[in-house]
């Protein structure tokens, strides 16, 4: 029995005359929240006895499980070293860093600390950037952090009460959130000082910032809604209603609302009508996950009937896929069984070149 899925899909954008193709790659099964990097190399989550294990896939095919005895745990960051970070839960929940040489470096915690659903990331320097929920109930804090080399330094908080980091770039400039309680508010640190963005709406969250300073994240507006939302040169951009999922040093942003969209060039194209559904046999984009600086983007697919879904790489033809497609290809011949794997919860519940599938 053919073991791996490849699929051919054309990618057609909108009021335009040229046409975008991709390829679409199926990643080892199951697998959620795939990071990216340029150098050939993934990570993400794969479902294990009803728990979620980090796993690195690397451009020879060779997969990586980022396990701890006793715990178990997530990918929340990947960078062009091929360092993971993960965030692991057992008796107790930690950080940790997991080099590509194999090496790992477990980040210690002060007591009593909890990491906030806030997001948390590292760059390519491995600085790590998180919030953290430190001490108990009228006691408790809840602070932006940033460790380097086992030095772990708290956030100005910039007056505010409490604060949280999402994500930092290679140039040092770190993006998250602070609150006053009158509403969270997306804020930027630059050489260690808190800047709040520009933001009309009654709150905001800044979850992504990238090489060149552009800032995505989220807004909400006075009925409730959440937008997906970038800051470019001071000022806020509203691409519509859902939750922004990844930007590229390009300027190009994934998001997904009612629908899943690509936004580049300042207009955001519909995923669905890009891809021909049928060509997947009957499954659907279920998820956004990640997009590289090559424009591939990490995503699930999902069958309506039977609520199956899997992990898939869409690069376009440009990019030489590795390895070579008529290893892995299968342009459309049939089906296969595809194994059913735990759904994960949405965005909303909780908080490199080519990439290679695995052989099962």
């Amino acid at each position: 029995m053919i073991s791996r899925l490849f699929l051919l899909a054309a990618l057609f954008c909108t009021g335009a005359a040229q046409a975008q193709q991709y390829q679409v790659y199926r990643f080892w099964s199951p697998s959620v929240d795939v990071l990216l990097n340029e150098q050939r190399q993934a990570a993400g989550g794969i479902w294990v006895g009803g728990q979620q294990w980090g796993v690195r896939l690397d451009a020879d095919g060779t997969k990586t499980k980022f396990a701890i005895p006793g715990f178990f745990g997530e990918v929340n960051g990947f960078n062009e070293s091929g360092t993971a970070l993960i965030t692991y839960f057992g008796n107790t929940q930690g950080l940790g860093l997991w080099y590509q040489d194999g090496r790992r470096t477990l980040i210690p915690l002060p007591a009593s600390t909890i990491i906030t659903n806030s997001g948390r990331s590292l760059n390519d320097s491995n600085v790590v950037v998180g919030g953290m929920h430190t001490g108990f109930g009228g006691n408790a804090v809840v602070r932006g952090f940033r460790w380097q080399d086992g030095v772990m330094n708290m956030l100005d908080s910039g007056g505010f009460a409490r604060s949280g980091a999402s994500d930092i770039n290679n140039a040092g400039e770190i993006v998250g959130w602070a609150d006053n309680g009158e509403g969270e508010q997306g804020v930027i640190w630059r050489n260690g000082v808190l800047q709040v963005l520009n933001s009309p709406s009654v709150a905001s969250r800044a979850l992504f910032v990238n090489d060149q300073g552009m800032v995505g994240g989220y807004s909400i507006d006075s009925q409730g809604g959440l937008h997906a939302v970038v800051w470019e040169n001071g000022q806020m951009i509203d691409l519509g209603h859902g939750w922004l999922r990844a930007i590229n040093n390009n300027g190009a942003a994934i998001w997904s609302g009612d629908r899943h969209y690509l936004w580049q060039d300042g207009r955001s194209i519909d995923l669905a009508t890009l891809i021909d559904e049928q060509k997947y046999l009957g499954y659907q984009l279920d998820d956004l996950y990640d997009i590289n600086d090559q424009g591939q983007i990490s995503a699930s697919l999902r069958d309506p009937l039977t609520n199956d879904y899997f992990g898939v790489l869409l690069s376009p033809f440009e990019v030489t896929p590795v390895p070579e497609p008529h290893q892995f290809m299968l342009m459309l011949a049939g089906l296969l069984l595809l194994p059913r794997r735990q759904k994960r919860q949405s965005p909303g519940g909780q908080e490199g070149q080519q990439v290679p599938a695995e052989n099962q």
